[in-house]
């Protein structure tokens, strides 16, 4: 059982590390760079930036690459501005200076902006699967899940990649702080999205029947694959593997690599594949 409102997890701050390098500037094969080769990729970068061939363009790698905007890379700027061959690249730089800092006050009120959001709908999707004293009780009862899926339904626009990351955050944070009940129900949370974003309604035959299971409470897969496996399930284990190997492939490539949206869905989709081997070959 857990009270409702939480401020470590429902007033933290998100943030996403990524192991993928966004610029030269991250560390090579896990060593910092050194004061010249740091030089030459801010040069390289500043290059970049400077050559882009549009607004649409610039914003883009300014986005890309914002975390690389730090001490060094404007020291750098200034460098080349003061060592400029011409009054037109002093000026070059200094309006690249200019639009790149308006473009990153954009970035960091949208990101302020898309955590509010995020952090107010997984209030209320909490609060939909709370009784009236605030609290819940694992497993979460079945009426109490059925509310937290609606109010997902009715905000179904707003479980993005904000509202995603800053669930993860909660269930990080969470967990530190040893609260391990409300890390299960976080991770209900991200059950009932997953079900939600990979049901696909008015299918039929394997595909329908597929579609009934993902929707369905992950507590319920065991009887349900049982049933599919039984004499009388009219299913075989090859013809499901199949389709659900279909459901995995597609939302793979429909959904951006490393996102958070992928990453969900594709570890439901796993754990569904799992009991599925298990159910089959008993």
């Amino acid at each position: 059982m857990a009270a409702l409102l939480l401020p470590s997890c429902l007033h933290l701050a998100s943030s996403r590390t990524s192991s993928s390098c966004k610029t030269t500037l991250r560390c090579a094969a896990g060593k910092e760079l050194s004061e010249l080769q740091r030089t030459a990729a801010n040069d390289q970068l500043i290059d970049l930036l400077k050559d882009a061939p549009s607004q649409q363009e610039l914003s883009r790698l300014v986005a890309e690459n914002v975390l690389a905007f730090d001490q060094k890379f404007w020291l750098r700027v200034a460098a080349r501005s003061d060592t400029a061959g011409s009054t037109e690249e002093k000026e070059r730089l200094s309006m690249l200076a200019s639009t790149i800092l308006k473009m990153i006050e954009k970035i960091v009120e949208k990101t302020d902006s898309d955590l509010n959001a995020a952090r107010q709908v997984l209030q209320d999707i909490l609060r939909a699967g709370a009784n009236e004293k605030g609290e819940w009780f694992l497993p979460l009862p079945a009426d109490r899940a059925a509310a937290m899926r609606q109010a997902m339904k009715a905000r179904v626009g707003q479980l993005d990649e904000a509202f995603l990351s800053h669930t993860h955050a909660c269930m990080r944070k969470s967990a530190d702080d040893g609260l391990n009940d409300f890390v299960q129900v976080l991770q209900k949370v991200l059950q009932l999205y997953a079900g939600l974003a990979l049901s696909i309604e008015g299918q039929e035959g394997m595909e329908g029947r597929l579609n009934e299971i993902i929707a369905a409470d992950v507590e319920s897969w065991p009887s349900k694959l049982q049933e599919a496996a039984s004499p009388g399930g009219g299913m075989s284990g090859a013809a499901f593997t199949e389709t659900l190997q279909r459901r995995m492939e597609g939302t793979i490539l429909k959904l951006k690599s490393g996102s958070y949206a992928q990453q969900v869905q594709a570890e439901y989709l796993k754990e569904l594949e799992t009991q599925a081997k298990s159910a089959f070959q008993r």
